[in-house]
């Protein structure tokens, strides 16, 4: 069993969105409405809004491979990039 962490790069947009898109669906589609669930994986995983993301300095995404296969991912957010207003040495999980 090999367990690799890479952290994520422009380069990697693509890949990015998809697996997003992939695990916000397996995760959340049972319990909601199909067209709400629709509605925000249009909005929340577009191109443009990974692209800044990606580049905003306060939040960083990593890639998590098993047995060198992409299993998901994990995003960072401190500072400014938290969804809410904590205090400057906190740490948010997305």
């Amino acid at each position: 069993m090999t367990i690799k962490i890479r952290k994520c790069t422009l380069q990697d947009l693509h890949t990015l969105q998809e697996i997003s898109i992939q695990t916000f669906d397996e995760t959340f589609r049972a319990k909601n409405k199909p067209e709400n669930i629709e509605a925000y994986l249009k909005m929340n995983f577009q191109s443009s809004l990974l692209k800044k993301e990606l580049a905003h300095p306060s939040s960083e995404f990593y890639f998590i491979y098993y047995n060198n296969q992409l299993a998901g991912y994990l995003k960072l957010n401190t500072l400014d990039a938290q969804t809410e207003k904590m205090n400057e040495d906190s740490l948010e999980i997305e």
